[in-house]
């Protein structure tokens, strides 16, 4: 469930603001994970080192979206 911010959540996916567009500077959202999901990312571009998605306190950035890792707990959303 999203916690904050501006994401949405579209049947199984959450998607970042503006999406498929670009999101708007500055966008951020916390989304909440019910139990342990595995995560299947289908899109994932952010501005390199500076916008990023932290699952399990690892940060992703760039292309390398975290495909297949287990969350669990908050998943974080942030953009400069």
């Amino acid at each position: 469930s999203i916690q904050s911010g501006s994401c949405e959540i579209l049947g199984d996916c959450f998607l970042s603001p503006n999406f498929p567009n670009n999101y708007p500077n500055y966008a951020s959202c916390v989304i909440a994970v019910q139990g342990t999901v595995v995560l299947e990312v289908e899109a994932f571009v952010t501005e390199a080192t500076y916008d990023k998605l932290t699952v399990n306190g690892v940060d992703y950035s760039g292309t390398a979206g975290p495909d297949l890792v287990a969350a669990t707990g908050l998943i974080n959303f942030s953009a400069d």
